[in-house]
Protein backbone atom coordinates (compact mmCIF):
# COMPACT_ATOMS: atom_id res chain seq x y z
CA UNK A 1 0.00 0.00 0.00
CA UNK A 2 1.23 3.23 -0.77
CA UNK A 3 -0.55 6.37 0.03
CA UNK A 4 1.00 10.10 -0.32
CA UNK A 5 -0.16 13.39 0.07
CA UNK A 6 1.16 16.28 -1.86
CA UNK A 7 0.49 20.03 -1.89
CA UNK A 8 2.19 23.44 -3.10
CA UNK A 9 1.67 27.34 -2.81
CA UNK A 10 2.51 29.98 -5.30
CA UNK A 11 2.20 33.67 -5.01
CA UNK A 12 2.97 36.31 -8.11
CA UNK A 13 2.93 39.87 -7.80
CA UNK A 14 3.54 42.15 -10.82
CA UNK A 15 3.52 45.40 -12.39
CA UNK A 16 4.36 46.77 -15.71
CA UNK A 17 4.10 49.82 -18.06
CA UNK A 18 4.02 50.44 -21.55
CA UNK A 19 3.54 52.41 -24.22
CA UNK A 20 0.83 52.25 -26.95
CA UNK A 21 0.62 54.08 -30.28
CA UNK A 22 -2.14 53.01 -33.12
CA UNK A 23 -4.06 54.76 -35.69
CA UNK A 24 -7.33 54.12 -37.29
CA UNK A 25 -8.69 55.09 -40.92
CA UNK A 26 -12.45 54.71 -41.08
CA UNK A 27 -14.37 56.32 -44.08
CA UNK A 28 -13.85 59.98 -43.78
CA UNK A 29 -12.24 59.81 -40.00
CA UNK A 30 -8.76 58.90 -38.42
CA UNK A 31 -7.96 58.41 -35.09
CA UNK A 32 -4.68 58.52 -33.44
CA UNK A 33 -4.08 57.22 -30.01
CA UNK A 34 -0.89 57.32 -27.82
CA UNK A 35 -1.85 55.31 -25.64
CA UNK A 36 0.44 54.98 -21.20
CA UNK A 37 -0.51 51.56 -19.85
CA UNK A 38 0.11 50.43 -16.42
CA UNK A 39 -0.59 46.77 -14.97
CA UNK A 40 -0.51 45.80 -11.18
CA UNK A 41 -1.62 42.30 -10.15
CA UNK A 42 -1.09 39.51 -7.73
CA UNK A 43 -2.26 36.43 -7.27
CA UNK A 44 -2.25 33.44 -5.41
CA UNK A 45 -2.19 29.51 -6.40
CA UNK A 46 -2.70 26.43 -4.23
CA UNK A 47 -2.92 23.05 -4.22
CA UNK A 48 -3.25 19.93 -2.65
CA UNK A 49 -3.60 15.97 -3.18
CA UNK A 50 -3.39 12.60 -2.67
CA UNK A 51 -2.53 9.37 -4.32
CA UNK A 52 -3.02 6.52 -3.25
CA UNK A 53 -1.71 2.46 -4.99
CA UNK A 54 -2.66 -1.21 -3.89
CA UNK A 55 -0.50 -3.84 -5.24
CA UNK A 56 -0.21 -2.92 -8.50
CA UNK A 57 -3.87 -3.54 -8.73
CA UNK A 58 -5.84 -0.20 -7.93
CA UNK A 59 -4.31 3.45 -8.04
CA UNK A 60 -6.59 6.58 -7.43
CA UNK A 61 -6.21 10.07 -6.22
CA UNK A 62 -7.45 13.45 -6.15
CA UNK A 63 -6.25 17.10 -6.38
CA UNK A 64 -8.08 20.06 -5.50
CA UNK A 65 -6.65 23.57 -6.98
CA UNK A 66 -7.73 27.07 -6.08
CA UNK A 67 -6.53 30.15 -7.99
CA UNK A 68 -7.34 33.74 -6.99
CA UNK A 69 -6.54 36.99 -8.67
CA UNK A 70 -8.22 38.89 -5.92
CA UNK A 71 -7.25 42.71 -7.53
CA UNK A 72 -6.01 43.45 -10.92
CA UNK A 73 -6.03 46.71 -12.46
CA UNK A 74 -5.32 48.21 -15.34
CA UNK A 75 -5.14 51.85 -16.24
CA UNK A 76 -4.40 53.69 -19.48
CA UNK A 77 -3.96 57.44 -20.37
CA UNK A 78 -5.48 57.96 -23.47
CA UNK A 79 -4.34 60.86 -25.91
CA UNK A 80 -6.69 61.21 -28.66
CA UNK A 81 -6.85 63.34 -32.30
CA UNK A 82 -10.03 62.57 -34.49
CA UNK A 83 -9.74 63.81 -38.09
CA UNK A 84 -13.13 63.82 -39.43
CA UNK A 85 -14.69 65.90 -42.51
CA UNK A 86 -11.56 68.71 -42.42
CA UNK A 87 -11.88 69.03 -38.80
CA UNK A 88 -9.40 68.53 -35.93
CA UNK A 89 -10.36 67.74 -32.34
CA UNK A 90 -8.19 65.99 -29.34
CA UNK A 91 -8.72 64.50 -26.05
CA UNK A 92 -7.19 63.14 -23.02
CA UNK A 93 -9.06 60.17 -21.40
CA UNK A 94 -8.37 58.38 -18.49
CA UNK A 95 -9.41 53.91 -18.09
CA UNK A 96 -9.23 52.14 -15.20
CA UNK A 97 -10.30 48.51 -14.91
CA UNK A 98 -10.07 46.50 -12.11
CA UNK A 99 -10.48 42.84 -11.80
CA UNK A 100 -11.57 40.01 -8.83
CA UNK A 101 -11.20 36.27 -10.57
CA UNK A 102 -11.05 33.29 -8.80
CA UNK A 103 -11.15 29.81 -9.77
CA UNK A 104 -11.75 26.26 -7.80
CA UNK A 105 -10.88 22.80 -9.66
CA UNK A 106 -11.15 19.74 -8.62
CA UNK A 107 -9.96 16.46 -10.55
CA UNK A 108 -9.65 12.82 -9.33
CA UNK A 109 -9.37 9.61 -11.26
CA UNK A 110 -9.48 5.78 -10.78
CA UNK A 111 -7.46 2.75 -12.05
CA UNK A 112 -8.06 -0.71 -11.87
CA UNK A 113 -5.62 -3.24 -13.28
CA UNK A 114 -7.25 -6.50 -14.72
CA UNK A 115 -4.01 -7.21 -15.56
CA UNK A 116 -0.51 -5.52 -16.66
CA UNK A 117 -1.74 -5.37 -19.74
CA UNK A 118 -5.63 -4.82 -19.13
CA UNK A 119 -7.20 -1.44 -17.26
CA UNK A 120 -9.96 0.32 -16.74
CA UNK A 121 -8.98 4.14 -16.20
CA UNK A 122 -11.97 6.89 -14.77
CA UNK A 123 -11.53 10.50 -14.44
CA UNK A 124 -13.36 13.44 -13.49
CA UNK A 125 -13.13 17.18 -12.95
CA UNK A 126 -15.06 19.71 -11.66
CA UNK A 127 -14.86 23.60 -11.84
CA UNK A 128 -16.29 26.89 -10.72
CA UNK A 129 -14.93 30.11 -11.54
CA UNK A 130 -15.80 33.92 -11.61
CA UNK A 131 -14.45 37.15 -13.00
CA UNK A 132 -16.05 40.62 -12.12
CA UNK A 133 -14.47 43.38 -14.09
CA UNK A 134 -15.20 47.41 -12.85
CA UNK A 135 -14.60 49.86 -15.46
CA UNK A 136 -14.47 53.73 -14.45
CA UNK A 137 -13.71 55.19 -18.11
CA UNK A 138 -13.90 59.62 -17.90
CA UNK A 139 -13.50 62.17 -20.48
CA UNK A 140 -13.12 65.79 -19.29
CA UNK A 141 -16.07 66.13 -16.62
CA UNK A 142 -18.01 63.06 -18.68
CA UNK A 143 -17.64 59.41 -17.12
CA UNK A 144 -18.81 55.77 -17.80
CA UNK A 145 -18.94 53.71 -14.70
CA UNK A 146 -19.77 49.40 -15.86
CA UNK A 147 -19.76 46.27 -14.56
CA UNK A 148 -19.15 42.90 -16.57
CA UNK A 149 -19.73 39.58 -14.28
CA UNK A 150 -19.19 36.34 -15.67
CA UNK A 151 -19.67 32.26 -14.01
CA UNK A 152 -18.50 29.42 -15.08
CA UNK A 153 -19.28 25.73 -14.05
CA UNK A 154 -18.17 22.80 -15.58
CA UNK A 155 -18.48 18.57 -14.74
CA UNK A 156 -16.55 16.24 -17.21
CA UNK A 157 -15.77 12.72 -17.01
CA UNK A 158 -13.81 10.27 -19.28
CA UNK A 159 -13.46 6.46 -19.10
CA UNK A 160 -11.51 4.14 -20.97
CA UNK A 161 -10.36 0.46 -21.19
CA UNK A 162 -7.18 -0.46 -22.16
CA UNK A 163 -6.83 -3.56 -23.21
CA UNK A 164 -4.30 -6.08 -25.91
CA UNK A 165 -6.37 -7.16 -29.12
CA UNK A 166 -4.86 -9.34 -31.96
CA UNK A 167 -1.30 -8.64 -30.82
CA UNK A 168 -1.96 -4.79 -30.33
CA UNK A 169 -3.61 -2.07 -27.87
CA UNK A 170 -7.19 -0.97 -27.98
CA UNK A 171 -8.63 2.15 -26.34
CA UNK A 172 -11.95 2.65 -25.73
CA UNK A 173 -14.30 4.53 -24.27
CA UNK A 174 -16.49 7.60 -23.48
CA UNK A 175 -16.50 11.01 -22.05
CA UNK A 176 -19.10 14.24 -21.81
CA UNK A 177 -19.13 17.65 -20.10
CA UNK A 178 -21.82 19.86 -18.91
CA UNK A 179 -21.02 23.26 -18.88
CA UNK A 180 -22.93 26.59 -17.97
CA UNK A 181 -21.52 30.48 -18.59
CA UNK A 182 -23.48 32.80 -16.91
CA UNK A 183 -22.39 36.90 -18.05
CA UNK A 184 -24.01 40.23 -17.15
CA UNK A 185 -22.90 43.17 -18.25
CA UNK A 186 -24.53 46.36 -16.56
CA UNK A 187 -23.94 50.32 -16.75
CA UNK A 188 -24.08 51.38 -13.09
CA UNK A 189 -25.07 54.42 -11.55
CA UNK A 190 -23.27 57.83 -11.99
CA UNK A 191 -22.53 57.28 -15.63
CA UNK A 192 -23.24 60.43 -17.66
CA UNK A 193 -20.93 60.34 -21.01
CA UNK A 194 -23.12 59.66 -23.45
CA UNK A 195 -22.96 55.94 -25.36
CA UNK A 196 -24.83 53.68 -27.04
CA UNK A 197 -24.02 50.84 -24.64
CA UNK A 198 -27.29 48.26 -23.10
CA UNK A 199 -27.08 46.56 -20.17
CA UNK A 200 -27.21 42.40 -21.23
CA UNK A 201 -26.88 39.09 -19.96
CA UNK A 202 -26.89 35.73 -21.71
CA UNK A 203 -26.54 32.06 -20.19
CA UNK A 204 -25.11 29.33 -22.56
CA UNK A 205 -25.68 25.63 -21.40
CA UNK A 206 -23.76 22.73 -23.18
CA UNK A 207 -23.64 18.99 -23.01
CA UNK A 208 -20.89 17.32 -24.99
CA UNK A 209 -20.93 13.67 -25.22
CA UNK A 210 -18.56 11.65 -27.32
CA UNK A 211 -17.56 7.64 -27.39
CA UNK A 212 -13.98 6.71 -29.17
CA UNK A 213 -12.21 4.22 -30.24
CA UNK A 214 -8.43 3.82 -31.38
CA UNK A 215 -6.31 0.18 -31.68
CA UNK A 216 -2.47 0.52 -32.11
CA UNK A 217 -0.21 -1.78 -33.17
CA UNK A 218 3.21 -3.04 -33.99
CA UNK A 219 4.92 -4.93 -36.46
CA UNK A 220 8.12 -6.44 -36.35
CA UNK A 221 10.73 -4.38 -34.67
CA UNK A 222 10.28 -0.97 -36.65
CA UNK A 223 7.16 -0.15 -37.69
CA UNK A 224 3.91 0.77 -35.99
CA UNK A 225 -0.20 1.69 -36.87
CA UNK A 226 -2.67 3.39 -35.15
CA UNK A 227 -5.92 4.08 -36.25
CA UNK A 228 -8.77 5.69 -34.09
CA UNK A 229 -12.34 7.20 -34.49
CA UNK A 230 -14.50 9.69 -32.39
CA UNK A 231 -18.17 10.36 -32.52
CA UNK A 232 -19.41 13.86 -30.84
CA UNK A 233 -22.59 15.24 -30.10
CA UNK A 234 -23.10 18.37 -29.02
CA UNK A 235 -26.19 20.05 -27.59
CA UNK A 236 -25.80 24.45 -26.94
CA UNK A 237 -28.39 26.20 -25.79
CA UNK A 238 -28.07 30.05 -25.33
CA UNK A 239 -30.12 32.57 -23.49
CA UNK A 240 -30.23 36.32 -24.57
CA UNK A 241 -31.53 38.48 -21.95
CA UNK A 242 -33.43 35.55 -20.36
CA UNK A 243 -34.99 34.24 -23.45
CA UNK A 244 -33.55 31.37 -25.33
CA UNK A 245 -31.98 32.39 -28.60
CA UNK A 246 -32.87 30.20 -31.34
CA UNK A 247 -30.65 31.41 -33.99
CA UNK A 248 -27.37 31.32 -31.52
CA UNK A 249 -28.37 27.92 -29.91
CA UNK A 250 -27.09 24.91 -32.01
CA UNK A 251 -26.34 21.05 -32.42
CA UNK A 252 -23.61 19.54 -33.84
CA UNK A 253 -22.23 15.79 -34.63
CA UNK A 254 -20.15 14.02 -36.43
CA UNK A 255 -17.04 11.53 -37.01
CA UNK A 256 -13.81 12.45 -36.42
CA UNK A 257 -11.08 9.84 -37.80
CA UNK A 258 -7.14 9.79 -37.09
CA UNK A 259 -4.18 7.39 -38.73
CA UNK A 260 -0.96 7.45 -38.27
CA UNK A 261 2.09 4.93 -39.38
CA UNK A 262 5.50 5.02 -37.55
CA UNK A 263 8.62 3.87 -38.31
CA UNK A 264 11.70 3.77 -36.07
CA UNK A 265 15.21 2.53 -36.13
CA UNK A 266 18.72 3.40 -34.07
CA UNK A 267 18.95 6.64 -35.99
CA UNK A 268 15.83 7.60 -37.81
CA UNK A 269 12.43 7.98 -37.00
CA UNK A 270 9.51 8.91 -38.67
CA UNK A 271 5.89 9.04 -38.68
CA UNK A 272 2.68 10.23 -41.16
CA UNK A 273 -0.48 11.05 -40.02
CA UNK A 274 -4.05 12.51 -40.42
CA UNK A 275 -6.23 13.57 -38.04
CA UNK A 276 -9.82 15.33 -38.50
CA UNK A 277 -10.48 17.47 -35.16
CA UNK A 278 -12.86 20.12 -33.99
CA UNK A 279 -12.10 23.22 -31.97
CA UNK A 280 -15.22 25.36 -30.56
CA UNK A 281 -14.65 29.13 -29.61
CA UNK A 282 -14.28 30.49 -25.98
CA UNK A 283 -17.55 31.27 -24.13
CA UNK A 284 -15.75 34.98 -23.81
CA UNK A 285 -16.24 34.66 -27.77
CA UNK A 286 -19.45 33.63 -27.61
CA UNK A 287 -20.46 36.91 -24.94
CA UNK A 288 -23.43 39.28 -26.14
CA UNK A 289 -21.97 42.61 -24.93
CA UNK A 290 -20.46 44.88 -26.17
CA UNK A 291 -17.76 47.09 -24.03
CA UNK A 292 -16.46 50.93 -24.10
CA UNK A 293 -13.38 51.36 -25.58
CA UNK A 294 -13.72 54.94 -26.48
CA UNK A 295 -15.86 57.21 -28.24
CA UNK A 296 -15.05 55.78 -31.53
CA UNK A 297 -14.26 51.83 -30.48
CA UNK A 298 -16.29 49.29 -28.69
CA UNK A 299 -15.67 45.70 -28.07
CA UNK A 300 -17.75 42.51 -28.06
CA UNK A 301 -18.54 39.17 -28.53
CA UNK A 302 -20.57 37.32 -30.97
CA UNK A 303 -22.96 34.73 -29.57
CA UNK A 304 -23.58 32.44 -32.84
CA UNK A 305 -20.25 31.55 -33.81
CA UNK A 306 -19.83 27.85 -35.02
CA UNK A 307 -16.99 25.30 -33.98
CA UNK A 308 -13.70 25.28 -36.33
CA UNK A 309 -13.14 22.08 -38.28
CA UNK A 310 -9.49 21.27 -39.38
CA UNK A 311 -7.78 18.50 -41.84
CA UNK A 312 -4.34 17.98 -41.14
CA UNK A 313 -1.89 16.12 -42.38
CA UNK A 314 1.24 15.98 -40.95
CA UNK A 315 4.65 14.58 -41.46
CA UNK A 316 7.78 14.14 -39.73
CA UNK A 317 11.91 12.62 -40.11
CA UNK A 318 14.09 12.55 -37.83
CA UNK A 319 17.81 11.28 -37.94
CA UNK A 320 20.23 11.65 -35.32
CA UNK A 321 20.00 15.31 -33.70
CA UNK A 322 18.22 16.49 -37.16
CA UNK A 323 14.40 16.44 -37.36
CA UNK A 324 12.16 18.25 -40.05
CA UNK A 325 8.23 18.29 -39.25
CA UNK A 326 5.55 19.78 -41.83
CA UNK A 327 2.10 20.20 -41.62
CA UNK A 328 -1.05 20.85 -43.83
CA UNK A 329 -3.93 22.28 -42.43
CA UNK A 330 -7.40 22.89 -43.81
CA UNK A 331 -9.89 24.97 -41.66
CA UNK A 332 -13.50 25.25 -41.78
CA UNK A 333 -15.09 27.92 -39.82
CA UNK A 334 -11.66 29.48 -38.33
CA UNK A 335 -12.42 32.18 -35.70
CA UNK A 336 -10.65 35.99 -36.22
CA UNK A 337 -10.93 38.92 -34.72
CA UNK A 338 -12.09 41.68 -37.26
CA UNK A 339 -12.91 45.48 -37.40
CA UNK A 340 -16.40 46.30 -37.99
CA UNK A 341 -18.95 49.21 -38.26
CA UNK A 342 -21.00 49.37 -35.09
CA UNK A 343 -24.69 49.35 -35.84
CA UNK A 344 -24.15 50.66 -39.08
CA UNK A 345 -22.46 53.80 -37.75
CA UNK A 346 -20.17 56.15 -39.53
CA UNK A 347 -17.75 57.07 -36.81
CA UNK A 348 -17.48 53.89 -34.37
CA UNK A 349 -16.07 50.77 -34.71
CA UNK A 350 -16.45 47.40 -33.05
CA UNK A 351 -13.79 45.08 -31.98
CA UNK A 352 -15.09 41.29 -32.30
CA UNK A 353 -15.03 38.16 -33.87
CA UNK A 354 -16.11 36.27 -37.04
CA UNK A 355 -16.29 33.19 -39.02
CA UNK A 356 -13.84 32.62 -41.47
CA UNK A 357 -15.29 30.24 -44.18
CA UNK A 358 -12.31 28.54 -45.37
CA UNK A 359 -8.66 28.45 -45.09
CA UNK A 360 -5.50 26.65 -45.47
CA UNK A 361 -1.68 26.77 -43.76
CA UNK A 362 1.41 25.22 -44.46
CA UNK A 363 3.78 24.64 -42.20
CA UNK A 364 7.62 23.16 -42.45
CA UNK A 365 10.23 23.37 -39.43
CA UNK A 366 13.92 22.01 -39.30
CA UNK A 367 15.81 21.65 -35.93
CA UNK A 368 18.78 20.46 -35.13
CA UNK A 369 19.96 20.04 -31.41
CA UNK A 370 23.32 18.40 -30.71
CA UNK A 371 25.15 18.44 -27.56
CA UNK A 372 28.56 19.40 -27.94
CA UNK A 373 31.29 19.30 -25.53
CA UNK A 374 29.12 17.53 -22.57
CA UNK A 375 27.97 20.29 -21.36
CA UNK A 376 26.57 22.88 -24.18
CA UNK A 377 23.45 22.02 -25.52
CA UNK A 378 22.26 24.53 -28.30
CA UNK A 379 19.30 24.24 -30.45
CA UNK A 380 18.29 25.50 -34.22
CA UNK A 381 15.38 26.18 -35.25
CA UNK A 382 14.35 27.27 -39.10
CA UNK A 383 10.35 27.54 -39.58
CA UNK A 384 8.67 28.16 -43.04
CA UNK A 385 4.65 29.10 -42.30
CA UNK A 386 2.59 30.15 -45.30
CA UNK A 387 -1.71 30.72 -44.94
CA UNK A 388 -3.69 30.42 -47.54
CA UNK A 389 -6.46 32.59 -46.26
CA UNK A 390 -8.99 35.50 -48.20
CA UNK A 391 -11.09 37.61 -45.95
CA UNK A 392 -13.73 39.70 -48.32
CA UNK A 393 -11.87 39.31 -51.01
CA UNK A 394 -8.26 40.32 -49.57
CA UNK A 395 -5.66 38.19 -49.25
CA UNK A 396 -3.93 37.15 -46.50
CA UNK A 397 -0.80 34.78 -47.82
CA UNK A 398 2.18 36.47 -47.17
CA UNK A 399 4.46 33.56 -45.54
CA UNK A 400 7.01 33.90 -42.25
CA UNK A 401 10.39 32.98 -41.56
CA UNK A 402 11.42 32.35 -38.09
CA UNK A 403 14.48 31.58 -37.18
CA UNK A 404 15.37 30.09 -33.28
CA UNK A 405 18.64 30.06 -31.70
CA UNK A 406 18.39 28.08 -27.93
CA UNK A 407 21.58 27.78 -25.65
CA UNK A 408 21.85 25.61 -22.48
CA UNK A 409 25.53 25.23 -21.15
CA UNK A 410 25.67 22.98 -17.93
CA UNK A 411 28.36 24.33 -15.42
CA UNK A 412 30.29 22.77 -12.34
CA UNK A 413 28.48 23.63 -8.87
CA UNK A 414 24.85 22.84 -9.89
CA UNK A 415 24.92 26.28 -12.32
CA UNK A 416 23.64 26.59 -15.38
CA UNK A 417 23.40 29.30 -17.90
CA UNK A 418 21.34 30.28 -21.03
CA UNK A 419 20.89 32.34 -24.03
CA UNK A 420 17.74 32.15 -25.98
CA UNK A 421 17.32 34.26 -29.53
CA UNK A 422 14.47 34.42 -32.12
CA UNK A 423 14.12 36.50 -34.84
CA UNK A 424 10.72 36.55 -38.09
CA UNK A 425 10.12 38.63 -40.86
CA UNK A 426 7.37 40.03 -41.74
CA UNK A 427 4.12 38.41 -43.06
CA UNK A 428 1.26 36.91 -41.93
CA UNK A 429 -0.07 34.11 -39.70
CA UNK A 430 -3.03 31.87 -39.96
CA UNK A 431 -4.37 32.44 -36.65
CA UNK A 432 -5.35 36.51 -37.44
CA UNK A 433 -6.22 38.82 -39.93
CA UNK A 434 -2.88 40.79 -39.59
CA UNK A 435 0.14 41.88 -40.95
CA UNK A 436 3.03 41.51 -38.86
CA UNK A 437 6.53 43.14 -39.20
CA UNK A 438 9.41 41.20 -38.40
CA UNK A 439 11.05 41.71 -34.66
CA UNK A 440 14.20 39.87 -32.50
CA UNK A 441 14.39 38.86 -29.11
CA UNK A 442 17.24 37.64 -26.94
CA UNK A 443 16.40 36.13 -23.40
CA UNK A 444 19.51 35.00 -21.25
CA UNK A 445 19.29 33.47 -17.41
CA UNK A 446 21.35 32.01 -14.93
CA UNK A 447 20.15 28.89 -12.39
CA UNK A 448 22.21 28.35 -9.24
CA UNK A 449 20.70 25.08 -7.28
CA UNK A 450 21.36 24.40 -3.57
CA UNK A 451 20.30 21.75 -0.85
CA UNK A 452 21.05 18.44 -3.13
CA UNK A 453 18.81 20.64 -5.60
CA UNK A 454 16.01 21.51 -3.41
CA UNK A 455 16.74 25.33 -3.51
CA UNK A 456 16.37 26.95 -7.16
CA UNK A 457 17.36 30.10 -7.98
CA UNK A 458 17.34 31.96 -11.15
CA UNK A 459 17.76 35.22 -12.49
CA UNK A 460 16.47 36.04 -16.12
CA UNK A 461 16.54 39.22 -18.16
CA UNK A 462 13.84 39.39 -21.47
CA UNK A 463 14.41 41.22 -23.99
CA UNK A 464 17.79 41.95 -23.22
CA UNK A 465 18.17 44.34 -26.55
CA UNK A 466 14.99 45.75 -26.09
CA UNK A 467 14.42 44.79 -29.75
CA UNK A 468 11.08 43.16 -29.56
CA UNK A 469 7.83 44.75 -30.07
CA UNK A 470 4.23 44.25 -30.95
CA UNK A 471 3.74 45.56 -34.29
CA UNK A 472 1.49 45.04 -36.53
CA UNK A 473 -1.47 46.37 -39.05
CA UNK A 474 -4.91 44.65 -39.85
CA UNK A 475 -7.54 45.49 -42.61
CA UNK A 476 -10.71 44.38 -42.44
CA UNK A 477 -14.15 45.74 -43.45
CA UNK A 478 -12.47 48.72 -44.98
CA UNK A 479 -11.26 50.00 -41.63
CA UNK A 480 -7.73 49.89 -41.09
CA UNK A 481 -5.55 49.99 -37.62
CA UNK A 482 -1.77 50.23 -37.54
CA UNK A 483 -0.42 49.07 -33.46
CA UNK A 484 2.74 49.76 -32.09
CA UNK A 485 3.39 47.94 -28.32
CA UNK A 486 6.51 48.53 -26.05
CA UNK A 487 4.89 46.11 -23.46
CA UNK A 488 7.95 43.60 -24.13
CA UNK A 489 10.26 45.86 -22.85
CA UNK A 490 13.50 44.58 -20.88
CA UNK A 491 12.84 42.95 -18.06
CA UNK A 492 14.70 41.85 -14.64
CA UNK A 493 13.07 38.66 -13.37
CA UNK A 494 14.24 36.63 -10.06
CA UNK A 495 12.72 33.45 -8.95
CA UNK A 496 13.03 31.20 -6.01
CA UNK A 497 11.89 27.37 -5.67
CA UNK A 498 12.45 25.21 -2.81
CA UNK A 499 11.12 21.90 -2.78
CA UNK A 500 10.30 20.52 0.88
CA UNK A 501 10.82 16.56 0.82
CA UNK A 502 10.73 16.15 -2.74
CA UNK A 503 9.45 12.89 -4.69
CA UNK A 504 8.47 11.48 -7.36
CA UNK A 505 5.08 12.57 -8.25
CA UNK A 506 2.71 9.13 -8.88
CA UNK A 507 -0.19 10.90 -9.66
CA UNK A 508 -2.00 9.83 -13.06
CA UNK A 509 -5.02 12.19 -12.77
CA UNK A 510 -5.66 13.47 -16.62
CA UNK A 511 -7.76 16.06 -18.00
CA UNK A 512 -10.99 14.73 -18.73
CA UNK A 513 -12.12 17.52 -21.29
CA UNK A 514 -11.24 20.22 -23.76
CA UNK A 515 -14.02 22.33 -22.47
CA UNK A 516 -11.70 23.44 -19.44
CA UNK A 517 -9.85 25.13 -21.99
CA UNK A 518 -12.94 27.55 -23.41
CA UNK A 519 -13.62 28.78 -19.70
Amino acid sequence: MNLIFFADLRYNRTSSEAKQLSNRSFLTQQVNENIDMQTNAFSWNGSVGLNYEHRDKLAMGAIYKYTSLPNETFTTNDYVEVKYMGHLKDFISNDKRKSVIYSHYINSYFSYYFTKEAYLKVDFDYMNSSNESNQEYSLKSEEIHSKNHSNNMLYAYRAKVISPLFGGTLISGTDGAFTTNKNRYSILDGTTLQNSLLPTSNVAKQQLYSIFSEYEKTFGTHWDISMGIRFEYMNFNYYNNSNNSTKDSQKDKGFYPSAAINYKNDDVQMTLAYRYTTLRPSYFMLRNSVEYNNPYEYEGGTPNLLPQKTNMFSFSLGWKDFQVMANYSMMKNSTMYVYDRYNGSDTIAIFHTQNIKSSQTFDIALYYSPVWFKIWRPSFTIDFTKPFLVYNNSKYNKPIYSFVFDNIITLPKHFQIGADMSFNTCGNLDTDLAYYSQNFNCNVHCVKELFNEKLRLKFAVNNLFNTSREKWSKNTNNIILNKWNDANRCTFVFTASYQINPTKNKYRGEKSSNELNRL
